[in-house]
């Protein structure tokens, strides 16, 4: 299945120039009649083989580690250059790249590997588990261990004498993991926060109580126990606060932080814009079909539509995208424009009043196509 760069682009996280100037992106890349396209089965290829890689690096870094801890630094020294201890000691601390990891390997498992064989294979407690002796992670233990002892992640490691990285990989993987500060999800668990936690954060900005205004009275008319809370009626807590921070606007009504109410009200006053706020309270947005019939059918622009239902040119736009209304043409193909400008000798106006489109555009499609006009 193909699928477009733009979508590739955004699977791996990457820009869509990447594939163009990345030499192993770039050859994901096919041409089709339809434009440069991405082939999803290679994509997931790329993402399989890249954490792989990951996987790896991971794994020897830890490796490398053991080996300096309980076989002995000097050991570890002997089969390296200098330059090369130095690279490898320096990313030790974060982790080895995917050539220094390969030197590892190399070193370890071809030269050293039957000579501390008896350190790989013992039950000692300190010894490290390859990646293909070790038992997932399972639920139950992380429920015990992870939620109820609330050990962590490295010491749950230390325990199992695996990596980190890879304990956390399958918290993740079972979707049991806690949020980025320590702190459990809410409800997760049977988890309720201590009145300890709710005093030493009371004072945080998401914490304070928020009260929503009404624009026509500038009464209060309803308060909110702290920003998060304003999301239970639908509003969207980030809108809320910068409207709450500059005296704005948000889904019909002002919005203050408490103590801070009587400054709003009387700055909204100041500015003297009661008879805009009443518009905006008093504002539908046009349905699909009406919406259709002015904008795509009717072929008005925005600010025509815009001044018949007395509001920003930029609502009636947001309104078009929720729908999903476009008067975007669709790219000419390549065979209708060889058709036109090759064999039927059709100027770039021409074209452009046939297809829709501007000069300058029908312009740049040649150009990218590479369409030329053979001499007669």
């Amino acid at each position: 299945m193909l699928i477009s760069i733009e979508d590739a682009a955004t699977i791996l996280e990457v820009t869509k120039s990447n594939f163009y100037n990345n030499s192993k992106l770039s050859k994901l890349v096919v041409k089709t009649e339809d434009g440069n396209k991405i082939d999803s089965k290679a994509v997931n290829d790329y993402i399989k083989g890249k954490q792989e890689k990951e996987d790896f690096c991971y794994e020897m870094t830890f490796f490398a580690e053991w080996v300096k801890k309980y076989i002995g630094i000097a050991a570890f020294n002997k089969p390296f250059s200098r330059l090369e201890r130095g690279l490898i000691s320096a990313q030790l601390q974060d982790k080895l790249s995917f050539t220094r990891a390969k030197s590892v390997e190399k070193v370890w498992w071809e030269k050293y590997h039957n000579k501390y064989q008896k350190y790989i294979e013992s039950d000692d407690d300190a010894v490290y588990t390859p990646a293909t002796k070790r038992k997932p992670i399972t639920k139950k233990y992380i429920k015990e261990v992870y939620w109820s002892n609330d050990k962590s992640v490295p010491q749950i490691a230390e325990e199992l004498n695996v990596p980190a990285e890879w304990v956390y990989k399958q918290i993740v993987r079972l979707g049991m993991g806690k949020t980025k500060n320590g702190i459990k999800h809410r409800g997760r668990k049977g988890w309720k926060a201590p009145e300890s936690y709710k005093i030493c954060r009371q004072n945080q900005p998401h914490s304070k109580p928020v009260y929503k205004i009404n624009p026509n009275t500038l009464e209060v008319i309803k308060e909110y126990r702290s920003l998060t809370s304003v999301e239970e009626d639908g509003f969207t807590r980030e809108h809320v606060r910068k409207a709450a921070k500059r005296a704005g606007y948000h889904k019909g009504f002002y919005w203050a932080e408490k103590g801070s109410e009587k400054t709003i009200i009387n700055l909204i006053k100041k500015r003297g814009d009661l008879q805009s706020s009443k518009n905006r309270s008093s504002f539908v947005p046009p349905t699909k079909e009406r919406l259709k019939l002015l904008y795509v059918d009717n072929d008005m622009t925005l600010n025509e539509v815009a001044k018949i239902y007395k509001c920003h040119p930029h609502v009636i736009a947001m309104c078009a995208k929720r729908y999903e209304l476009s008067k975007k043409i669709g790219k000419p193909s390549e065979e209708l424009l060889n058709r036109l400008y090759v064999s039927e000798r059709k100027q770039a106006k021409e074209i452009a009043a046939i297809t829709g489109h501007k000069p300058k555009t029908i312009a740049r499609y040649l150009s990218m196509l590479g369409i030329k006009k053979g001499r007669r």
